[in-house]
């Protein structure tokens, strides 16, 4: 997934964030070789600003690169740079895609079992300034819900390209995904935004904002939530009917 960073100003009672995906994603690509040089740069821009936090979601290296430990312990120091809250949300790099030889070949439920472990272990987020989060369950605690000012904020584990959803070639073999893993987190991502939606309503919420690495408009990949297809898939998540109901705005990054 390619690296952006997304600046937020969110009216009501002012919340100043900024949301990306990290520098060390693009890394080693050869437009931006440096990048990983340049993160630490990034941390300490951001740092020089008073946030009310920062949402990271996902990629934790290149998608050609091993997910050996280093990688992680490198992420846990990356995000213990920050001074003030960071809330993270796993992108495909750091687990769907693990199983690729270039990746060495690893398991992509023990490597989100690694990632579960290191960054959602605690009802807190990461930063040297923490912010307490609300953790859908032990099963799936990377999924978090928090609240600042009027503004309802959920993020989930839905990555891309295709959320671990088993994936066929044209003879009809599997040739990724993983279908037990994925009906369940999808089931679970889904419940989440229910259980959030109906939360923020509660509230009274000015808006809510979803934060996941999946480009949920992507033709052909509508295996996550979703703005786009049949509202009657009982498999995916479409907005349209839960923002009449809650009665809030809602912005899902691009």
């Amino acid at each position: 997934m390619k690296s952006r960073l997304l600046p937020l100003v969110l009216s009501g009672s002012l919340v100043l964030a900024v949301a990306f995906a990290a520098n060390p994603a693009s890394a080693s690509r050869g437009d931006d070789e440096d990048d990983r040089a340049q993160f630490p740069n990034v941390i300490a821009d951001i740092n020089r600003h008073r946030l009310a936090f920062t949402a990271f979601d996902g990629d934790l290296k290149n998608g050609k690169e091993r997910c050996d430990q280093p990688q992680y312990d490198l992420a846990a120091q990356n995000f213990a740079a920050f001074r003030d809250p960071l809330v993270y949300v796993p992108g495909d790099n750091e687990w769907t895609d693990c199983d690729r030889p270039s990746n060495g070949s690893y398991d992509p439920n023990e490597r989100l079992a690694l990632v579960r472990r290191m960054f959602a272990a605690t009802p807190q987020s990461l930063g040297q300034r923490t912010l307490r989060l609300e953790r859908q369950s032990a099963d799936y605690p990377e999924n978090v819900r928090w609240a600042r000012g009027p503004v309802t904020y959920v993020g989930l584990n839905v990555p891309g390209s295709d959320n671990n959803a088993p994936q066929f070639d044209a003879t009809g073999k599997q040739v990724d995904g993983d279908a037990a893993e994925y009906t369940a987190r999808n089931a679970a991502n889904l419940a989440w935004l229910d259980s959030s939606f109906a939360a923020a309503r509660d509230a009274h919420s000015a808006a809510v904002m979803v934060v996941l690495q999946a480009d949920m408009w992507s033709a052909g990949q509508n295996h996550w939530v979703s703005a786009t297809v049949d509202a009657h898939d009982p498999d995916v998540f479409t907005f349209h009917q839960h923002v009449v109901a809650a009665n809030v705005p809602v912005y899902v990054k691009p």
